[in-house]
């Protein structure tokens, strides 16, 4: 094999779905939506279009604006990936020109709509130098954009995609096979799968390349669904260094439970978890774990960077949290399974690292669970299985069910790759 890394202006896996940032501070490019809108897309009785979607189409109309009609820019482009359903993608294109019709007449009054205020403001924090918004409103006058299907029905583009002008794409399956669009800068996305594939990442990441602004970058979904994206870029980053140091006889496909590594008609379906990857519960809930947890865990304070332990004390830890699903869709049986098989470093019975931390206030589904502090300590421990126990104080605010709890995050010895039966 040979592998060409991108070139340095190019934005990828770690600029859209970083797994190293402060879950306090999610990305800015991040914008959570309701986890429900496809089903406001799919309702025809519903006429207005859903809270995330509007908000994504103000933050593109002011994007735009901003780099078509002030900086001159030949394009800026719109991508909305609502399902893979011919039929979703036809009424989201008639919901979308009706609402961009209801703009253009004046319904809808931008100057005085609270949501347009919000994403302008949130675009000027990232672009100091974006023009007043009177200014934006003023040249959104000269913007009509064109929105356009693609996807395999007669008469749909499929290949040809429209090299300038303002476009507002929505698709399916056809976005996800090689198209590449040029100046893509808002990105909406409420697909869901039943069994995420690793290529269902690599495929629907359209978002990537280099003729972005940066700054003016954002991408709108679920929160569960970037949790994921998250996680997978991990993993195909760990791949990605194994192509550009390891010759090809050293290079294992990671295949986690529940995400294959493409579809079964094109590769066998395997397991594995990848070594160098924190993996972390993804699915929002907060088990009744305190009680249990403790009786182990208070033996280890919070004010100590790490301790070293046996990998049955990590096993023990694990299976008090009541986790069922750890990472993206694996089992807690799985990672028991991954601890004990993997080659120990030393003849020492404290193989392992502990890291605990509490009374931790964190959202669900930020994608990121560790503090960059606690992430940079995991991954320095190479050679070892490390588990990183947090305390969350599980506020409803947050999210979870306003009792307090453990969560783990666990990251096996970096080079390596346990494959499950």
């Amino acid at each position: 094999h040979m592998y060409f890394p991108p070139g340095k202006n190019y934005l990828g896996g770690d600029f859209f779905f970083p797994a190293d940032f402060d879950p306090l501070k999610p990305p800015y490019i991040f914008q959570p939506t309701p986890n429900n809108e496809l089903a406001e897309l799919q309702d025809p009785s519903i006429s207005n279009l859903p809270v995330g979607l509007q908000r994504a189409l103000f933050t593109y109309l002011i994007t735009v604006a901003f780099r078509m009609v002030i900086k001159n820019d030949k394009s800026c482009n719109f991508l909305i990936h609502p399902s893979i359903t011919k039929i979703d993608h036809a009424l989201v294109q008639r919901k979308l020109q009706n609402f961009l019709r209801t703009i253009r007449s004046g319904q809808i009054k931008l100057a005085k709509n609270s949501e347009f205020k919000k994403c302008y403001q949130d675009l000027k924090s990232t672009k100091p130098n974006l023009s007043p918004i009177d200014e934006i409103l003023a040249q959104l006058a000269l913007v009509s954009p064109n929105v356009l299907v693609l996807n395999s029905s007669e008469g749909n583009l499929t290949r040809e995609i429209p090299k300038d002008g303002a476009n507002i794409f929505i698709g399916g399956n056809v976005l996800s096979r090689g198209i590449v669009l040029p100046s893509l800068q808002t990105t909406y996305y409420c697909r869901t799968a039943t069994r995420p594939n690793i290529d269902t990442y690599w495929q629907h990441s359209r978002c990537f390349g280099y003729d972005r602004d940066e700054t003016l970058i954002r991408m709108f979904m679920p929160p569960l669904v970037y949790s994921h994206f998250c996680q997978m870029n991990d993993s195909t980053e760990r791949l990605f260094e194994s192509l550009a140091q390891d010759n090809t006889s050293d290079i294992k496909v990671v295949t986690p439970r529940g995400i294959g590594a493409t579809r079964r008609t094109v590769y066998l379906d395997d397991r594995a978890i990848i070594g160098g990857v924190n993996y972390f519960p993804l699915d929002g809930k907060s088990p009744d774990n305190k009680l249990d947890v403790d009786t182990l865990a208070s033996t280890y304070s919070d004010r100590k960077k790490y301790y070293e332990v046996s990998d049955e004390r990590i096993r023990q830890l694990i299976s008090l949290t009541h986790f069922d699903d750890i990472g993206a869709q694996f089992k807690k049986s799985d990672f028991l399974a991954a601890i004990s098989a993997v080659k120990k470093p030393s003849s020492t019975a404290e193989n392992s690292i502990l890291i605990v931390r509490r009374n931790r206030r964190i959202s669900a589904n930020t994608g990121s669970l560790l503090s960059p502090d606690d992430y940079r300590l995991s991954k320095s421990f190479k050679e070892k299985t490390v588990l990183v126990l947090y305390e969350l104080t599980g506020d409803k605010s947050l999210g979870w069910n306003g009792k307090p709890f453990w969560i783990p995050n666990i990251k096996l010895p970096a080079g390596i790759s346990v494959h499950l039966s």
